[in-house]
């Protein structure tokens, strides 16, 4: 449920906004979820947003660089393994590999920056 009229987007520039971060994203996942991005109306999410935005601000702003590489999008290949028999390639072994080994450097990282 939204409780703006339809062209609310184009009045505060949300779309020119979209757009540019559209042309900046480095990943399909990104480009997915920047598409399908509105406006809310509720405050609790925009707050939850608001949070999450400057945790991850927080984040990178800091002095050691945050662990966020080989972001790989293995959800084909979650796909794939689900049918019964299937098999996948080496290189959907080594991606996963990459995303869980980032997956653990950054919650060790976060771990590490709650300690302190």
């Amino acid at each position: 449920m939204h409780l703006f009229p339809d062209q609310l987007t184009d009045k505060i520039g949300f779309e020119t906004i979209r757009s540019a971060a559209l042309k900046h994203s480095r990943s399909e996942m990104a480009r997915e979820q920047l598409k399908v991005l509105m406006p809310h109306s509720n405050r609790s999410v925009i707050k939850r947003r608001l949070d999450q935005c400057r945790e991850m601000m927080d984040l990178l702003e800091n002095d050691t660089a945050f662990p966020l590489n080989n972001l790989h999008d293995v959800r084909e290949y979650a796909r794939a393994a689900k049918a019964e028999g299937s098999l996948l390639p080496l290189e959907a072994f080594n991606e996963i590999l990459e995303l869980v080994t980032t997956a653990r450097r950054v919650k060790s990282y976060i771990g590490q920056r709650s300690d302190d």
